[in-house]
């Protein structure tokens, strides 16, 4: 583009004005090259129809304009105002973040006990030497996250985070007491969180071993005191829990041959140089928690079909080797059974084998178990003695049920007749009423109903009376005939 201008009259002696006249299209970024000519304001020097132009490169080709959005003239500003940031301002923001960080860690290091609630307990007057109101959201966050209290959604607001602390000052540990009592439980072979060596689980082991005398008395039965106690066998776990604590030079070693069984899994003894420090509460938990992964071993071990060795169940747990080791050390059936129960091999498992003949009964059958094979090498004997015990257990099965057929029956035949004396009863009582009625000049109909109800009474009763003397002739009672006559209608 190029400017120029026009004089409306000769011998004025005031400037005319510019006029912006298109002369050519030429891109915005061109340079400018030569001023034609100039307007000084002198008449003489300015012939009429003179235009200033002020000229362009046309070295260049003409190009179309670029095209420039909303979007790039923003972004261009804020480039601009990044740039134009003065150092003044950088310190204040590196003022103003440091000033942050130190409120956010002065409000996490306080507690509940440095707030100060209002005159109704809804709210918080202070928190330390400051004024609730005066904080800002942040802080108030920072210190109910430090104290971990839940905001609730109802009050998530800067002006009502206050509330969530009363609410937590007020419920006075009853609702910790709710979550806890409702909280599920965890699996008995979870590992505790405050197990952070490994050799806290083989001193807890050589404690088994060592005081296995307090150990047998965990698995007792419970006594009066410990019925009327919420923490049974308190004395025993508390002194389990001593010895632990103790300075026991022989919880510091390995037994001699249980550390043999041990060569090859890259297990030192001076692992029991480092132990937890544990409470009677944790002590507790780690003793049941070697107990349950002991008893999930013992378990694999058993299964049907597997063959491998102990080691092979204990899944890279080498600790519970080392416990397995010492319990077969030490040869003690009590302890052995209190880590792991099983039933004797003697014991009886099947329903026959507990089968107890009723004394009703006139079986001389005793012995409901299967007899010994007999210890030769000759077939048709063994297979000769396999037959006698099926027999022998078939005719003891088929006691046992005739036995328990009688009773049911007996007990049918009572209650039929219990049935037959009650509709004898109401019979007679129905009896007497309609004769009471027809002398007292009651209607026909209801004598006629009271009739009706006797009739049926009397149906009823001899049909129990039938039953009851089937069954009495059935289970080789006396007669029928020698019924009882409280049943005769």
């Amino acid at each position: 583009m190029a400017l120029t201008t026009d004089t409306d009259s000769v011998g004025s002696d005031v400037s005319p004005p510019l006029a912006i006249v298109p002369l050519m299209d030429c891109p915005l970024d061109s340079t400018v090259a030569t001023i034609v000519g100039t307007n000084t304001g002198n008449p003489a020097d300015t012939p009429p129809g003179t235009a200033i132009a002020i000229g362009v490169d046309t070295a260049r080709e003409p190009t179309n304009p670029p095209e420039f959005d909303k979007s790039d003239r923003e972004d261009v500003l804020i480039d601009a105002q990044e740039e134009d940031t003065s150092p003044v301002q950088k310190k204040k923001d590196k003022d103003r973040e440091l000033e942050k960080a130190r409120l956010v860690e002065w409000a996490s290091s306080l507690s509940l006990k440095d707030v100060v609630l209002t005159k109704d307990g809804l709210d918080v007057e202070t928190l330390g030497v400051r004024r609730w109101l005066d904080l800002k959201c942040y802080v108030k966050q920072a210190f109910l996250q430090a104290n971990k209290i839940a905001i609730s959604q109802a009050h998530r607001k800067n002006n009502e985070l206050g509330k969530n602390v009363a609410n937590e000052l007020n419920c006075k540990g009853f609702k910790h007491k709710i979550k806890n009592s409702l909280a599920k439980k965890q699996s008995p072979t979870t590992k505790p969180d405050f197990i952070r060596v490994d050799g806290t689980l083989y001193r807890m082991v050589n404690v088994i071993v060592k005081g296995k005398e307090q150990y047998i008395a965990l698995k007792e039965s419970h006594d009066k005191d410990d019925l009327d106690s919420r923490n049974p066998k308190a004395t025993a776990w508390q002194i389990l829990h001593s010895h632990y604590c103790s300075e026991d030079p022989s919880l510091l070693k390995f037994s001699p041959t249980a550390a043999e069984k041990l060569i090859g899994y890259t297990v030192e003894e001076s692992i029991l140089s480092e132990y937890d420090d544990l409470s009677v509460v944790e002590f507790k938990r780690v003793l049941l928690f070697v107990q349950a992964l002991y008893k999930e071993a013992c378990n694999k071990k058993t299964l049907s079909g597997f063959h491998g060795d102990f080691g092979a169940c204990i899944g890279g747990r080498v600790y519970l080797l080392y416990l397995h080791h010492c319990l077969m050390e030490a040869g003690d059936k009590a302890l052995l059974a209190c880590a792991y129960p099983t039933l004797d091999a003697n014991l009886k498992r099947g329903s026959m084998d507990t089968f107890k003949p009723l004394g009703r009964s006139s079986s001389t059958a005793t012995d409901r178990s299967l007899s010994p094979m007999p210890d030769t090498n000759n077939f048709r004997m063994k297979k000769t003695s396999a037959v006698e015990a099926m027999e022998r257990a078939a005719i003891a099965i088929s006691t046992r049920e005739s036995d328990r057929r009688e009773i049911i029956q007996f007990d049918r035949m009572m209650e039929m007749k219990s049935m037959g004396e009650l509709y004898t009863t109401k019979g007679n009582k129905l009896k007497r009423k309609f004769f009471e009625d027809r002398d007292n000049g009651e209607s026909e109909e209801s004598l006629k109903e009271l009739r009706a109800q006797r009739k049926h009474m009397k149906k009823m009763a001899k049909h129990y009376v039938k039953k009851y003397d089937e069954l009495k002739k059935e289970l080789g009672y006396e007669s029928p005939e020698s019924s009882d006559d409280s049943l005769s209608l």
